[in-house]
Parts: structure tokens; sequence; C-alpha cells
């Protein structure tokens, strides 16, 4: 069965991810650390200021992937459980599908 991007990727980016990208502002704007946006899964797909953060089908190459791998993500909180790790992963590799 495939992993699910709104019941199981989101969640873990909603509670570990979307504090330093994707808070709305005073304003109203989401603000975003690196112009990344976790919000949406097309937020996400849309890439930081440097560039994909998620190659679908390529793990090895996805920025977001190797920043939860060493720990640099999460900035301020707990890093995430392995297991999570692992079901992003499996997500990425079945071509990071919004389903």
């Amino acid at each position: 069965m495939p992993v699910s991007f709104a019941e199981e990727i989101m969640p873990i980016f909603e509670r570990s991810c979307v504090s330093c990208h994707g808070e709305p502002g005073e304003d109203g704007e989401i603000v975003t650390e690196a112009s990344l946006d976790m919000t949406t899964y097309e937020g996400l797909m849309a890439g930081s200021e440097w560039g994909s953060v998620v190659e679908p089908g390529d793990p090895g190459e996805s920025l977001l992937l190797d920043m939860v791998k060493v720990g640099d993500m999460p900035e301020d909180g707990e890093p995430l459980d392995p297991a999570e790790i692992e079901m992003i992963e499996a997500w990425i590799t079945e071509g990071a599908e919004n389903n």
C-alpha cells in the first residue's frame, strides 16, 4: 500500500516543520524559513530559495530527506523518529504523490 501524503506525511510536517516553514504572520501571509512553505503539497513541491527539496522517485537527491536524516531539521525541535524518516523516504521513492 502506498504511503499517503495526506494521512501519513503531512501530519509529520504539521507537527515538526510548519512552525518554521509555514505559520501565518501578523498580516495573514505565510511566513517561511528559506522560502519553503510546508503547509501544502504544492508549497512543498515548489521548493525553497535553493530550489527543489523533494525529487520524486529519487530520495538520494531530495534535500528534505538529507536534512531530516542528519538531524539538521527540525532545527528547534526533537529529531524525527527513524520510522517517520523511513516513511518520508518511502513516499519519495514511490514518486512523492499528492495522495
